[in-house]
């Protein structure tokens, strides 16, 4: 039986990938025979994931939750998940609440799910294979739910082994209903023993700043979460906010990973438009880089903040500075620099090094496809045919830049408004545009 059982594990394991890290299961459930499930109507309706990760919130529109009473004090949640050119994943639950020590658990007992076009429900393949339980902890409110699970790896490292089964990355627990209740009263609050929340936030409803807040008034010092809170922050330009949390994130990081948290203190300082604050940063993250590498792009963001303050001969030397650029920045550095002698009225200067610059480029195809497009060697090129990843990763508003340069002021606008409608607020890209755009406008006013 405990092998059998292990193999459903398996795949429910799968099944529930999305639902945090990897779940614990359980022989039985957290449920006592004839026990009255107490009722939370708030539970009910309409349900869409919400998650704060290292690059901030995301909401998953191809996953939805739909959660509907049962007349027998249960509730019956369905799972819908559609993948492009995948069929959709269809798993069907039986979930019902517990109250321990006044606090809301609950029990979910997979009861079908979609194999092609067929719905398998677990009573079909009794007695052979038994479906199992997870157990974790809810709490709801009115267009939010938060629940963790008990998480695989805490199981097995605190549970003796005559109580659990082991396969792969989950366990199953095969103790009693009343050994399940004793480590969920005792653990449920205890984030090493649950998996990371899982957010279900009502569709058309933005909890985006209420699951930023409950993350971290619970995990304050947990730096994915201060870094993912800080993007999201600097999302709704509450830039103090960015730069306070990235600075707690730099003061818990790893020593190996200071000078990059100390870069991103310097990025928040950059969207706020702290030119001198920026570069105090970087040269931070300059002295407690390992590698040339690191060194090497703390000298680039110290000209790029140089650039953008309108310091054009301190972003020359800076630029000229950078040795080994890495090799996804070499077009940039060139495009930068080049804006930087057109800027400090040295035009034929700029050219010949831009010109040059280009003959002997060595690098990947699409940093030749940049130069070459911001030069004006692609033949009917406008700014209307960069792709929604070339905005947010700098290529607009790099090719605007030598536009400005050429005299082209209509591809350089067109180019920076769509770099402003396509990037973050918490892309450094969005504030360069924005800078470069201010100056565009400026410059036409005066004519």
């Amino acid at each position: 039986m405990k092998c059998a059982l292990a193999v459903l594990v398996i795949g429910l394991s799968f099944l529930l990938a999305g639902c945090g890290s990897n779940a614990a299961f359980s022989v039985r459930p957290l449920y006592l025979q004839g026990e009255k499930h107490p009722a939370e109507p708030r539970l009910e309706g309409e349900w869409t994931p919400v998650t704060l990760g290292i690059t901030g919130i995301s909401s998953d529109e191809s996953e939805h939750w739909s959660v509907t009473a049962q007349k027998d004090g249960c509730y019956q949640g369905q799972h819908r998940k559609k993948e492009a050119e995948k069929p959709e994943q269809v798993e069907i639950y039986r979930i019902c609440l517990v109250s321990l020590d006044n606090k809301w658990f609950f029990d979910q007992e997979l009861e079908s799910q979609n194999v092609g076009t067929n719905m398998i429900s677990a009573k079909d393949l009794a007695p052979d294979l038994t479906a199992a339980h997870m157990a974790g902890r809810v709490w709801p409110e009115q267009d939010l739910i938060r629940l963790t699970r008990l998480r695989s790896a805490w199981l097995k490292q605190n549970q003796p082994e005559e109580l659990r089964l082991d396969r792969d990355h989950s366990t199953l627990f095969t103790g009693s209903t009343a050994q399940l209740r004793e480590i969920m009263t005792q653990h449920g609050e205890d984030s090493n023993a649950m998996t990371s929340p899982l957010y279900l936030c009502r569709p058309g409803t933005d909890c985006s700043l209420r699951v930023v807040e409950d993350q971290l008034s619970r995990e304050p010092d947990d730096t994915e979460i201060l870094d993912g809170s800080a993007i999201f922050y600097a999302g709704i330009e509450n830039y103090d906010k960015a730069i306070a949390l990235l600075g707690r994130a730099a003061e818990l990081a790893d020593p190996k990973e200071q000078a990059t948290a100390r870069a991103h203190v310097g990025i928040a300082r950059l969207l706020k438009r702290d030119f001198s604050g920026a570069r105090n940063e970087f040269a931070i993250a300059q002295r407690q880089s390992p590698d040339p590498e690191g060194q090497a792009n703390g000298a680039l963001w110290t000209g790029i903040s140089y650039f953008l303050d309108g310091k054009y001969n301190e972003a020359h030397a800076a630029f000229a500075g950078v040795k080994a650029p890495p090799d996804e920045s070499r077009a940039m550095l060139i495009i930068l620099d080049y804006a930087s002698l057109v800027r400090m009225g040295r035009g034929r200067k700029a050219d010949l090094f831009l010109s040059d610059q280009m003959a002997q480029f060595v690098g990947g195809a699409d940093q030749q496809l940049l130069l070459l497009r911001a030069a004006g060697k692609i033949k009917d090129f406008s700014p209307a045919d960069f792709t929604d990843e070339q905005l947010l990763q700098g290529d607009g508003v790099l090719y605007a830049l030598v536009r400005l340069g050429k005299g082209d002021q209509k591809a350089a606008g067109d180019a920076l408004r769509r770099s402003i409608n396509g990037a973050g607020k918490w892309n450094p890209v969005y504030v360069g545009a924005k800078i470069e755009l201010e100056r565009l406008d400026a410059s036409e006013q005066k004519k």
